[in-house]
């Protein structure tokens, strides 16, 4: 060893044979009331459960409905439902827990200590693949001083999660199908609405649909050639009437009378074509009067013949007939053009009812699909139940969670130490008094001639014995009575267990 560690450790040695018993009473004391302290800390029990939970098999297998809710959202209402107030203060209520604190502190803070004493863990044990159902794990923790009771509660709250969620599935599928149901009903009535609507178009545009369109067409032909035939008629019985009026005209001599006939027959020919206000009509009717005066016959009589009027009166009879037929066929055209020129819009329309028929069949029939594949759900949870599994449930713990007291007595004996070794230090800086020749030669350069030790007398040593009894004495009673203190803190120290616990 060099000059220097020998100078050291006979400082050290120095100090430590002027300091033991204040290094000694400081440590002895930190140790004595924090081992007392730690030594009674109530125990920390720790339990913990792990439960799977996974889509059932058989119904996201065979049905795609609302039972097969998203795993994850549906165990954080789980989670919620088990850590709700009325849960949590059945549970407290069951296995009596925190019962010191039952009258000191309200339902509200017991209730949420219980929250802070539970830790739920969830994890993906697998991941939705093809074929496959996502699962999840769950651990479960409790904490509390009674390791049977701990236990206890954590397979009490895993059995909670089982029943919960088998509630909730239950519930989600009647609820689904309950849904499914009034819609299903909704959209059968607008369905049945749809039909009645477009029906009822087709009802009141018989005629101008789009697909008797070519019906339309083949009558318009069909009209216009009858319309062509009847003119032809038409001119063919005027030729024939023509040739009577004239073959009349030349078997009978009297000129004036057979003029009057004439122009009655004109008469009757323009009246089947004209009003009475027709220009041609009016200056007939004057002729046939003036004449008729001349002749001083009545203008409504008649020179022909019987046989010869009844040949005429014929062909009037029959050109009348093709006229009233020219106007029907007339009218028929006019009407069938409308119709043809209508059915465009008419179709327009007729695509729009379609289009919405078809969407509200479309809707009815997927609803209907739902519908089933929601009862079918509904009562596949009712008899399912494989889809949680608790795989490991909680058993009473064997060792404390918390405090570690091993490592808290061993925190102690260290901060002890050092405490102790600060002490002394501080008390020696305090002491100004020189204890040894070499802290005076260093002091000063005057020569040191000579040291001579202290000479007690006899009742010095025992005045001195005498007080250092008395401080012993009163020294270990303080000890004592810190410890006994710190023992009786130890017992009910559960908020520090807890701090301790994190």
């Amino acid at each position: 060893m060099t000059a220097n560690e020998d100078s050291l450790f006979e400082t050290l040695l120095d100090q430590w044979k002027r300091q033991k018993c204040l290094i000694a009473a400081v440590f002895i004391l930190i140790v004595s009331v924090f081992g007392s302290l730690i030594v009674t800390l109530p125990s920390l029990y720790r339990s913990s459960t792990t439960i799977l939970f996974g889509e059932g098999n058989i119904a996201t297998s065979m049905v795609k409905s609302g039972a097969g809710n998203e795993l994850e959202m549906r165990l954080g209402v789980i989670q919620q439902a088990v850590l709700s107030r009325s849960q949590l203060q059945e549970i407290i209520t069951k296995f009596d827990l925190y019962s010191p604190w039952r009258g000191k502190a309200s339902p509200e803070l017991l209730i949420e200590r219980m929250r802070k004493d539970i830790k739920i863990q969830k994890r993906t044990s697998t991941q939705p693949q093809w074929g496959q159902n996502s699962t999840y794990a769950i651990t479960i923790t409790y904490q509390g001083w009674d390791a049977d009771v701990v236990a206890a509660v954590t397979n009490d709250l895993a059995d909670r999660f089982r029943s919960e969620n088998e509630r909730i599935r239950i519930s989600q599928a009647s609820n689904t199908a309950a849904f499914i149901r009034q819609e299903l009903e909704a959209a059968r009535n607008e369905f049945i609405n749809q039909e009645l609507r477009i029906n009822a178009f087709r009802n009141d545009h018989i005629g101008k649909l789009p697909e008797q369109q070519q019906m339309n067409l083949a009558t318009l032909e069909r009209l216009n050639a009858d319309l062509r035939l009847n003119r032809e008629r038409q001119l063919q019985m005027l030729k024939e009437r023509s040739v009577l009026v004239a073959s009349d005209s030349s078997s009978v001599d009297i000129s004036g009378p057979l003029r009057l006939q004439k122009l009655k027959a004109e008469l009757a020919n323009l009246r089947t074509s004209y009003k009475e206000t027709y220009p041609g009509i009016l200056r007939l009717k004057n002729e046939i009067h003036s004449l008729s005066i001349e002749l001083g016959i009545d203008p409504d009589a008649s020179y022909i013949d019987k046989n010869e009027a009844n040949a005429i009166d014929k062909t009037d009879l029959e050109l009348n007939t093709l006229r009233q037929e020219e106007r029907r066929l007339n009218d028929t055209i006019q009407a069938t053009m409308r119709r043809i020129e209508s059915a465009p819009k008419i179709d327009q329309q007729l695509k729009q009812f379609a289009y919405d028929y078809e969407i509200a069949k479309e809707r009815y029939l997927s609803l209907q699909k739902k519908h089933q594949e929601a009862q079918l759900a509904e009562s596949l949870e009712a008899e399912q139940n494989q889809q949680i599994r608790v795989v490991d449930a909680a058993i009473p713990a064997a060792f404390p969670a918390a405090p570690n007291k091993a490592a808290l007595l061993l925190i102690t004996l260290i901060v002890g130490l050092a405490v102790a070794g600060n002490a002394a230090f501080m008390s020696d800086q305090a002491d100004r008094s020189f204890h040894s020749t070499a802290s005076i030669r260093q002091f000063t350069n005057v020569p040191l001639l000579a040291s001579i030790n202290t000479i007690p007398a006899r009742v010095d040593h025992i005045e001195a014995s005498a007080r250092n009894s008395v401080a012993a004495v009163s020294f270990l009673a303080v000890v004592v009575i810190l410890s006994v203190v710190a023992y009786e803190a130890g017992k009910g120290a559960q908020n520090l267990v807890w701090i301790l616990a994190g």
